[in-house]
C-alpha cells in the first residue's frame, strides 16, 4: 500500500505540487502503514541501512590532509565519464560523536560512487571525537558551537560541486552520490533531501517515521499553499540535505544568527531566490521517495510521540511566527531537556 501512495506522491511531484489532494491522501497512508509495508517503504535493498545507530550528532583549524586518501584512486577508477559528473562532498558536523563518528566514516566511505571528500567539522567535543575523525584520514574542521556555523565552515572546507550534509547518528542511502545528481540534474531544484525512516536499535519508529513524511507535504501546503505549488517542500536537516555549492554560496549559506532551524530557512531562501541564471521563477525543492535515508530516534523515543511532535511543532511555529534568535535559544533549553543538547 505504502508502495502505491509513494508512486502517486512522485506523480504529484511531476506536476509540480498542484495535485493536493493526492499528497494529502497519500500522506495519510504512507503515516498510517508505515510499520505494515515497511519493505516496500524502503525501496528494497538499496535502501537498507546499518545498525549502528546509537551514537549522537549535532573556522577552521584543519587536522588532516585534506581529501579522502581513497578518494583519487576512486576518481581515475571510474573512467571518463565520472569526470564529466558533479564532485560530491560530505559534511558532518559532529558535537561528541567519539562513539560513531568512525562507524559514519567508515560507512560513507563504502558508497559506490564514493564522494570526493568528507569533512568532519566539530563544534567543540569534549569526548575524543575530533581524534577519531583525525585517525580515519579526513579534513577535520574546528568551527565552536552552532550546528549552522559548524555547517558553514564545512562547506568552505569542502571541494565539491555538490554539498551533502550528514548528521553523525544518520545513515543516507548508499547510492548517495548518484541520488543527489540525478535529483540536481533538474535545473529547477535548488536543495533536496531523502525520505527518512526514523529507528532505534534495528526498530523501526513507525509514528515518526510517518509524521517525518507527512509534514514534508502538508506544512508547507497548511502555511504557505501558494510556494507549495511552485515546489516548496518542508525538509529537515536529518534527511540529508543537499545543495549545489555555487547555490549555497549565492544565498550565503546557512544563517549562523539561528540557533536552530537553519534547515528549513535555507530551503526557504533557497526556494524564494529560484534557480538563478536565465531561469525564472521559484526554486524546487526535492523530496527524494527511493531510495530513503535513516536517520537516529535516540532523542525522540526518551519524550514520546505526543509530546515530541508537541515539541517539534512549538519551536517551528515559534521561528517561523519570526520570533528572536535568543528566544528561540531559550526555548529550545526549555523543551529539549535531555543529554543531547
Amino acid at each position: 500500500m505504502v508502495a502505491v501512495a509513494t508512486e502517486a506522491m512522485a506523480a504529484a511531484e511531476a506536476e509540480g505540487g498542484l495535485a493536493v489532494v493526492a499528497v494529502v491522501a497519500s500522506s495519510a497512508v504512507i503515516a498510517a502503514t508505515a510499520c505494515v509495508d515497511y519493505r516496500a517503504l524502503m525501496g528494497g535493498r538499496s535502501g537498507a541501512a546499518p545498525s549502528a545507530f546509537d551514537s549522537r550528532s549535532s573556522g577552521s583549524n584543519e587536522h588532516s590532509n585534506g581529501n579522502m586518501a581513497h578518494s583519487s584512486s576512486s576518481s581515475s577508477s571510474s573512467g571518463s565519464t565520472s569526470a564529466m559528473l558533479p564532485a560530491v562532498s560530505v559534511i558532518i558536523p559532529v558535537l561528541n560523536e567519539a562513539k560513531g563518528i568512525a562507524d559514519t566514516i567508515h560507512y560513507i566511505r563504502s558508497m559506490d560512487p564514493r564522494p570526493l571528500d568528507i569533512v568532519v567539522v566539530d563544534g567543540g567535543s569534549a569526548d575524543g571525537t575530533v581524534l577519531a575523525a583525525i585517525r580515519e584520514g579526513v579534513r577535520v574542521v574546528r568551527a565552536g558551537r552552532g550546528r549552522a556555523k559548524q555547517m558553514n565552515r564545512g562547506a568552505e572546507a569542502a571541494q565539491g560541486d555538490i554539498l551533502v550534509f550528514v548528521h553523525a547518528d544518520s545513515r543516507p542511502p548508499a547510492s548517495l552520490v548518484a541520488a543527489v545528481r540525478a535529483a540536481l540534474a533538474h535545473p529547477r531544484t535548488v536543495i533536496g533531501g531523502f525520505n527518512t525512516v526514523v529507528q532505534l536499535n534495528g526498530r523501526v519508529l513507525c509514528y515518526m517515521t510517518g509524521l517525518h513524511f507527512v509534514k514534508t507535504y502538508l506544512a508547507p501546503l497548511l502555511f504557505r499553499p501558494l510556494s507549495f505549488a511552485r515546489g516548496l517542500r518542508c525538509l529537515f536537516g536529518d534527511q540529508t540535505l543537499f545543495c549545489r555549492a555555487a547555490d549555497f554560496k549565492r544565498v550565503g549559506g546557512f544563517d549562523e544568527r539561528l540557533p536552530l532551524m537553519e534547515d528549513l530557512d535555507l530551503i526557504l531562501r533557497l526556494h524564494m531566490a529560484g534557480p538563478g541564471g536565465k531561469l525564472q521563477g521559484r526554486g524546487r525543492v526535492a523530496h527524494v521517495l527511493r531510495p530513503v535515508s535513516h536517520t537516529s530516534g535516540r532523542r525522540l523515543v526518551s519524550y514520546g510521540n505526543v509530546r515530541g511532535t508537541y515539541i517539534l511543532f512549538r519551536i517551528a511555529l515559534e521561528w517561523y511566527l519570526g520570533v528572536e534568535p535568543d528566544r528561540l535559544q531559550q526555548l529550545y533549553w526549555e523543551l529539549w531537556t535531555d543529554k543531547y543538547r
